[in-house]
């Protein structure tokens, strides 16, 4: 077997323009979502640099975004794309950066300049969300002479040719081709094969994978690991290798620490690249050789040591016939939750990655890549008084919340009496009760997830700002201080929260996805637990003054719930459309009987 990997680390330098000594640093972008961070510099009147710029690269739409003066950052828009890569040219990022120095440039064709923005972001158009914001400050105006007419300054500097220093990689040496020793068959859409190469301790891994057919834009990944128990397989403290293949810049791997179904957040609580640590103690050891994506079926190959020197992040191989517990997963790249790695359930059987070669593939029929169709969702209808229960559970991959809501899931999602993100109809003058069951401590976001009514398709509330906040109706779920003189809130909090229980996905609903099955089927197949606590209660009367559509929604994450359509009598709304409405009428017809009127007296 061909040594092809040596023992050391391997380092990309990304290629960029050299930043003049001359600009203006804001100050570190905040990382609301995916890992992001940086030191962000206003270089001309044309040029932003991030310096050490970090970003996960599974953000299914990023793109940089600035907003025009007066005009606030908010997830739904509002600003102008501008380019993210020059090499190759694209206005998405298409890729995950590690400490990277890179360069932004707003193009001349856009006709502004620095002077004309407030604020630069980085904002997600398929998922609704800024990933980061940051102001221009005064200092900025001041170092660009913005007072002074700017308008032939961009051309001038935009039409230079900036010098630009050659590329340093270090690259992996030729290899010869891999023969993999051992192959096992995960799920009917994953398999993974391997090769332990004892002598230089390196271990090579290829994840062949059916990618979604329901129609998408972003990549899709597939995902492999060990567990975080040695006993069982376990999410928390998995050492997992997220990869897959990008249509521009080809295959990918990134080495991830996983310790919480959510994002990774500045605590590096959630699914974390290794590499965003601020400790700096962990780095990105996985490399990625080959991939392909074709018909369906989408294979990257990628390699590690056994053993590497992130202690705090990376578990050791066993090159013996030790057994080690794994974790896997397949899923879109938005859904950053990463919690379809609870496909691995707890029954799935260890692997002992240093036994003798064995390929349990070649007898077991190849891989179909087949569609499935997405589920359909449920309607509850409630006309009555009715009391519902909710709980946590997992999102059904692209069949389910994506397909039912047609946006980006989290990976988890409510559950209301059983029954994956319902649709609830309801009346007005009728009470509901909602009992929460969805995480009560709120120092652990994982597993803390508020409930609320509110006319935001996406909730999220407690990621918004007070902009934002203000421009978002919420009917039920939170208790409020406002000023009595200026009506503005001073103080608000989620109120409907109790024990956390959630329902799990066992190997027989994994099957039961992978395979087409229904989504009754499917639910049915889920096993639930209830850590120990007190419920929590949410009483809501719909009224005249509740729109004909609002939405049940988690006040700390986005894309948990879904939609209640709200009927009989009217909504305050619908009445004033309709005595508006019936005002016009009545106008026209007065106005038709004056012209009668005049042509009677007139003949």
């Amino acid at each position: 077997m061909a040594a092809w990997f040596p023992t050391t680390v391997i380092l990309f330098l990304s290629v960029a323009t050299p930043i003049s000594a001359a600009r203006e640093c804001i100050g570190t972008l905040p990382n609301e979502a995916h890992g992001i961070r940086g030191t962000f510099c206003v270089n001309d009147h044309l040029t932003f640099s991030i310096d050490g710029f970090y970003y996960d690269g599974f953000g299914p739409e990023a793109f940089p975004y600035y907003y025009l003066q007066g005009t606030m950052p908010n997830r739904n828009g509002g600003g102008v794309i501008f380019p993210a890569e020059e090499n190759p040219p694209s206005n998405r990022f298409t890729r995950a950066y590690f400490n990277e120095d890179i360069i932004l440039r707003i193009p001349v064709e856009h006709d502004r300049t620095v002077c004309d923005i407030g604020w630069f972001t980085i904002w997600c158009r398929r998922a609704r969300q800024l990933f980061t914001r940051i102001e221009m400050t005064e200092a900025v105006r001041t170092f660009l002479n913005c007072s002074t007419p700017t308008t032939e300054t961009p051309v001038t500097m935009t039409t230079e040719t900036p010098e630009t220093t050659q590329p340093i990689v270090t690259q992996p040496p030729t290899v010869d081709p891999v023969t993999f020793e051992n192959c096992r068959r995960l799920s009917a859409r994953l398999e993974v094969s391997w090769t332990l190469n004892r002598a230089t301790q390196v271990a090579t891994f290829r994840l062949c994978g059916c990618i979604s057919a329901i129609e998408t834009n972003d990549n899709q990944y597939l995902g492999f690991g060990l567990s975080g128990s040695t006993a069982q397989t376990q999410m928390f403290g998995a050492d997992a290798t997220i990869t897959w293949v990008d249509d521009e810049t080809g295959p990918h791997a990134v080495d991830y620490f996983l310790s919480g179904y959510i994002q990774c957040g500045p605590d590096r609580r959630g699914a974390c690249p290794d590499e965003v640590d601020s400790s700096g103690s962990c780095t990105n050891d996985v490399f990625a050789v080959s991939g392909i994506k074709e018909d369906g079926l989408q294979c990257i190959t990628y390699s590690r040591n056994f053993s590497t020197s992130d202690a705090a992040c990376d578990l050791p191989i066993n090159p013996d016939n030790t057994q080690q517990y794994i974790v896997w997963g397949i899923g879109g790249l938005g859904e950053t939750a990463f919690k379809h790695f609870e496909r691995a359930t707890m029954n799935d059987p260890p692997l002992h990655l240093g036994r003798e070669p064995e390929d349990e593939c070649s007898s077991a029929a190849r891989l179909e890549c087949r569609g499935c169709e997405g589920f359909e969702g449920v309607t509850m209808e409630a006309m009555e008084d009715r009391t519902f229960r909710v709980r946590i559970g997992p999102s059904g991959s692209e069949r389910g919340y994506r397909s039912i809501t047609g946006e980006e899931g989290w990976g988890i999602a409510y559950f209301i009496d059983r029954e994956l993100i319902p649709e609830l109809v309801v009346q007005r003058g009728r009470t509901y009760t909602f009992i929460v069951e969805a995480g009560e401590d709120p120092t652990y976001l994982a597993e803390y997830h508020p409930l609320y009514i509110t006319d935001s398709a996406s909730g999220g509330r407690e990621l918004l700002n007070q902009q934002q906040k203000a421009n978002e109706r919420v009917f039920a779920g939170y208790n409020s201080t406002v000023d009595p003189t200026t009506g503005e809130i001073l103080e608000e909090r989620p109120v409907a929260f109790g024990r956390y229980c959630e329902y799990q996905q066992s190997t027989e609903a994994a099957a039961i996805l992978d395979s087409c099955g229904s989504q009754a089927d499917y639910t049915a197949a889920l096993a639930g637990f209830c850590k120990t606590g007190s419920v929590g209660v949410l009483e809501w009367t719909p009224d005249e003054n509740t729109p004909d559509t609002v939405y049940y929604q988690c006040a700390n994450h986005f894309n948990l719930g879904w939609r209640i359509r709200v009927q009989g009598g009217s909504s305050a709304l619908a009445t004033m459309a309709t005595d508006s409405a019936l005002a016009t009428i009545a106008s026209w017809l007065t106005a038709l009987l004056l012209v009668a009127v005049t042509l009677v007296l007139w003949l």
